[in-house]
């Protein structure tokens, strides 16, 4: 999977436990509905900062380190 693939995956779960949907989430962030849905299937691109302001409307935020390969 792709780093914006797990940010996706992220977010949705973040969506479910926070129990909110897609069209609060893109109220919180100004964004309409349609560009919040194509960008969690994978439609639209999903830049660090975009999941970043997502997962921080549920209370989340990205942490990104490295590991050995």
């Amino acid at each position: 999977m792709s780093l914006a693939g797990d940010l996706r995956g992220e977010i949705l779960v973040a969506l479910h436990s926070a129990g909110t949907s897609q069209a609060e989430l893109a109220r919180r962030l100004h964004l309409s509905n349609k560009h919040v849905n194509q960008v969690l299937l994978g439609k639209a691109a999903l830049s660090c900062d975009l999941a970043d302001l997502m997962l921080g409307a549920m209370g989340r935020r990205v942490v990104v380190r490295t590991l050995p390969a």
